[in-house]
């Protein structure tokens, strides 16, 4: 009886692991696990519509992104010419890929308008993105800035400022991973 309670417990634990609220942020593609099934071409809703499929994908909620380390920048944010300071904070998105398997790999984060940016490793080492999830406290929204943006650190550099710039998506649900 001990070993098949073990044993149950064992088989159950992946399943927890799995993001029981409402997922945020997905990562699909060349990922080293997975916790959501492949998406096809005809799946339909807005990934559809976005043209994203996948073998392997990683869900986060709300829960499994908090519990990583949480890291905080304050840059300028908002529209071009409207940016303010705001303490954006999240997990590094480094940290993030690493709970996928993905290490290494080129990150391409997807907002829900399509917008598109890739990322190559090198930068995520180099710059230490994050995957802001709150504005000065507060939760991203959909409709507004969320679920979650990718923010660099500032810079000096001008024309670095303006490559990473490039980089920043807003209203991120899906990183591809390549």
């Amino acid at each position: 009886m001990k070993r098949m309670i073990i044993l149950a417990l064992a088989l159950c634990l992946p399943l927890m692991a799995q993001a029981q609220g409402p997922v945020l942020v997905t990562l699909g593609g060349d990922l080293g696990t997975s916790n959501l099934p492949a998406r096809g071409e005809k799946d339909g809703g807005l990934f559809g519509y976005l043209e994203i499929t996948y073998a392997n994908g990683m869900g986060f909620d709300a829960a499994a992104l908090g519990a990583l380390q949480q890291k905080e920048l304050t840059v300028p944010f908002g529209p071009p010419g409207q940016e303010v300071d705001r303490a954006m904070s999240g997990p590094r998105l480094a940290d993030v890929m690493a709970q996928a398997g993905a290490t290494g790999k080129t990150a391409v984060p997807v907002a829900l308008d399509g917008y598109r940016a890739e990322i190559p490793w090198q930068q995520i080492e180099r710059f230490e993105p994050i995957l802001a999830t709150h504005a000065d406290q507060k939760p991203l929204a959909l409709g507004g800035y969320g679920p979650s943006v990718v923010i660099f650190p500032a810079v000096e550099d001008p024309a670095m400022a303006e490559e990473l710039g490039n980089l920043q998506v807003w209203a991120v649900s899906y990183i591809g991973i390549e």
